[in-house]
Formats: C-alpha cells, sequence, structure tokens
C-alpha cells in the first residue's frame, strides 16, 4: 500500500514498465489509468446505483450480450453462469458401473449356425446373462 503521492506515483510508473515488457499497448495503460482516476472521484455514485435484483441464467453466446444490456436498462444485474464448472470437474459423487454390471441392458446375439440375431432386454446384468 502507497502511503505518499510520490510513492504512489513510483509504484504507477514501475506497473507501466512491466505491462509495457509483457506487451500490453500503451493506450490500454492509459485508459485503465483514466478509468481508475474517475472511479475513485464517483464512489458515492456507485453507492447509489445499488441493482434493484440479480437474476443468474446461463451464458448463450450472441444473446445474453443483449439480455444483459436490457435488464440493466430496468435496473436488473445480470449474472452469468454456465454447466462446466471446476467442481464439476472435479467431483464425481458416484463410481461409473460398467455396462456388463447394469440391468436393462439391451443386447444383441447373432446365431453361430445360421443368419439369425436375437435382440433382447435384461433384468439381470449382463454378465449373468452370458
Amino acid at each position: 500500500m502507497c502511503t505518499t503521492q510520490s510513492d504512489l506515483e513510483s509504484e504507477i510508473t514501475q506497473v507501466d514498465k512491466v505491462l509495457a515488457i509483457n506487451g500490453y499497448p500503451s493506450w490500454i495503460l492509459k485508459k485503465a489509468r483514466a478509468l481508475a482516476n474517475s472511479s475513485e472521484n464517483n464512489t458515492e455514485s456507485i453507492d447509489k446505483e445499488k441493482p434493484k435484483a440479480t437474476i443468474v441464467v446461463p451464458y448463450v453466446q450472441h444473446f445474453s450480450e443483449g439480455l444483459k444490456r436490457i435488464m440493466s436498462k430496468v435496473g436488473i444485474r445480470t449474472c452469468f453462469s454456465h454447466k462446466n464448472t471446476i467442481r464439476n470437474a472435479v467431483v464425481k459423487p458416484k463410481d461409473k458401473v460398467l455396462v456388463s454390471e447394469k440391468t436393462g441392458v439391451i443386447y444383441k446375439y447373432n446365431c453361430k449356425d445360421c443368419d439369425k440375431v436375437y435382440i433382447g432386454e435384461t433384468e439381470t446384468t449382463a454378465d449373468v446373462r452370458k
């Protein structure tokens, strides 16, 4: 945390150098600095503009942006969710059941002596049926 104005300016200069080294164009840095300065002066306007409600909907490309724009006009904050989350990728609450251990399996047997085929559905596991 910078305690003096000169410390802050020195830190901002250092951040600008690091971002420039990493390929960020100078216009982005200027725009970010201008936005930061304007948000420091407008902190009370942010508190006054609290949304009436918040909705969470699945993200749909080319549709969600328009929905968010329309909802913001009526004072509703829109957040987007996605079905692919870290939790869904990591947490697997049940072990997968092998096909041979499932009941209600539809199976097909070809006759060894002729061209006929038998198709059925088992109430037992496929392992027991063989």
